[in-house]
């Protein structure tokens, strides 16, 4: 009989495994500290590649269809609140635990033998459990312990709800007093407003008290070219007091903070909706013949826990309370398909159907970006904006194939305005005495993950000197400090604030799903793709593959750095060029012809 462990805890693991002379292939589902590996590799265990297991299916196509169905299931405005919705990986990551599951049980069902199985999630592990001993499995779990208590769900739900509240009252008073006097300036009840819905940090405010918005770059400026009246109605992404103090003093703006639109009572009323609303998920949905209720269940507590449906419902409420206050023409916004969107251009749709609804697709889109790839069963179900404009050709015609419910909406290219000032750059000259760059991205996981390959693969590397640059929002100190990680001498954290500056030491970089890749580019520095096999692609250079390389393996990557710095000057500039014109495509410059599609009717 085949035997299964599962476990997240390498010290249960050591214990259990320690005296046990069988031979054991081992699945790490999501990151798994060093010191399991090494202790795997002492015991002689060999890892199993489950990606095998989705051969001949479009698992992605199958995802996306299996939430569609969802969609149109359970369709309210409280349902489209949680991030299931729209395919979100924020809070709680279904596609991947659902791409785990189903990967782990074909391929033991398919080879069987003695397997320890390492995953952090216990509900994945539960269900892992339930389907080896209905198939007579000699399975173990170990860590019975970390079992899922719904007073502990009950309790941190409650702590989510009341935080909320706190914080939602906290800035409604920190905008009355600071911005009062403000608002009777800006608004005037006879006239009729474009609306640009942005959002605001420290960074969008320079010396003299101006304001750059970080989206839409010089839209604001375009509108009052054209004199049109425009408001900036934005949520604030960080430092909130003293973002709203900036708020105060800039000049030639009309700028104001969403939570004024709101009443106090709404957030007790975005609470008490979305409890009774609650969606309630069939014990028998199943997905790919596997039963998988409880990690959906998983999902939307941890959306509730989190406080994520809240804060989603919330934006109907914010524009609600803007339309009553303000005549809106048109309306702007970021447009990822997200819930909060939804709820916005729900709130119009309700309480101003005249108004001309606008997503601006503002950055790069990726395999990954789940949200913007729709199945046909939920075109009916979508609240979508009338029109759709993208920052280049390219994003386009990605966009053109994400679904049917694009046949809804006005599809156009526009241009990058988040992006002008890679326009003003020119190639930098070849370096091959440069450092490497790795360029890291939000995700933890995956930063993890690219620390690890990249001592293993460069460990030995003589001479080279790697720069690992973090995510604004993701210090790589953190990482290093969280998870007891130390580096090579050979490694150093960039302490260079311009990324221009840290691109001109630079020969390549190496990356895994962060735009900054595509800058590097853009700047005549040829890009490495770490491809960690995982459930999508999130790589935003999918597209190109003469400047840029995919790798996966220690020898893969040693063997391209060396391709890349051995290169002749002709293949390298023929390969770059290739690039460019794709690149070109992808970002238009911001010119008259692509900012009036911004305010055509």
């Amino acid at each position: 009989m085949s035997k299964v462990i599962i476990s997240s805890s390498y010290s249960n693991l050591e214990k259990y495994l320690k005296d046990d002379t069988q031979k054991y292939y081992y699945i790490p589902i999501d990151y798994v500290p060093a010191g399991i590996e090494i202790f795997f590799e002492l015991k002689g265990y060999e890892k199993a590649d489950i990606s095998m297991a989705m051969e001949g299916i479009d698992y992605r196509k199958e995802y996306i269809d299996f939430i569609g169905n969802l969609n149109a299931r359970y369709n309210s405005i409280y349902w489209l609140a949680n991030s299931i919705s729209y395919k979100g990986t924020f809070v709680f990551d279904l596609y991947a635990q659902l791409y785990n599951y189903y990967c782990v049980v074909s391929f033991i069902k398919k080879y069987p033998g003695n397997y320890v199985i390492i995953s952090s999630n216990f509900i994945l592990n539960k269900c892992l459990k339930r389907y080896c001993e209905g198939n007579k499995f000699d399975c173990r779990l170990l860590d019975l312990q970390n079992k899922k208590n719904r007073l502990v769900h009950l309790r941190r739900y409650c702590l989510s709800n009341l935080c909320f509240l706190l914080d939602g009252w906290m800035r409604k008073v920190l905008v009355f007093a600071y911005l009062r006097k403000n608002f009777k300036i800006i608004i005037d009840n006879k006239k009729t407003y474009y609306v640009i819905k942005s959002w605001a940090d420290s960074r969008s405010f320079q010396k003299d008290n101006l304001y750059v918005d970080l989206f839409f770059g010089r839209l604001p400026a375009y509108l009052k070219e054209r004199n049109i009246d425009f408001i900036i109605l934005v949520g604030i992404l960080d430092g909130y007091k003293e973002v709203v103090k900036k708020i105060k003093n800039v000049k030639g703006e009309s700028i104001i903070p969403q939570e004024h639109f709101v009443g106090y009572f709404d957030y007790i009323k975005v609470i008490f909706l979305n409890l009774i609303n609650r969606p309630r998920i069939d014990k028998g949905l199943n997905f790919l013949e596997l039963g998988i209720a409880d990690l959906v269940k998983e999902c939307l507590d941890k959306d509730y826990e989190y406080g994520e449906v809240n804060k989603n419902l919330l934006y109907y409420y914010y524009i609600k309370g803007f339309l009553k206050k303000v005549k809106v023409d048109k309306l702007v916004f970021t447009f990822e398909n997200q819930s909060w969107e939804r709820m916005i251009v729900s709130g119009i749709r309700k309480h101003s159907p005249s108004t001309k609804i606008i997503g601006y697709a503002h950055s790069s889109i990726r395999q990954s970006m789940l949200g913007y790839f729709c199945s046909p069963k939920e075109d009916d179900v979508i609240p979508l904006p009338d029109r759709v404009i993208t920052i280049g050709l390219e994003p386009k015609l990605i966009l053109a194939t994400a679904g049917s419910y694009i046949k809804r909406i006005e599809l156009e290219e526009g241009c990058a305005l988040r992006y002008e000032y890679i326009f003003k750059r020119k190639p930098f000259n070849r370096n091959k005495n440069g450092s490497i760059l790795a360029a890291f991205s939000i995700d933890i996981v995956s930063s993890l993950k690219l620390i690890r390959f990249l001592q293993h693969s460069l460990q030995d590397r003589a001479g080279a000197k790697i720069i690992l640059r973090s995510h604004p929002f993701t210090p790589i100190e953190m990482i290093i400090k969280k998870y007891n990680i130390t580096l090579d001498p050979n490694f150093q954290i960039s302490e260079k604030k311009n990324f221009e500056e840290e691109l001109k030491r630079t020969s390549l970089i190496i990356y895994t799903d962060t735009t900054s890749s595509i800058e590097a580019v853009m700047c005549g520095i040829p890009a490495i793709h770490v491809d960690f096999k995982e459930p999508v692609n999130s790589d935003p250079l999918f597209k190109v593959n003469s400047f840029k390389w995919s790798v996966f393996g220690k020898d893969e990557l040693c063997n391209v750095i060396d391709y890349i710095y051995t290169m002749n000057d002709d293949e390298y500039l023929k390969r770059h060029s290739d690039a460019m014109d794709y690149l070109k495509r992808y970002f238009y410059p911001v010119e008259e012809r692509y900012l009036k599609k911004f305010t055509a009717d």
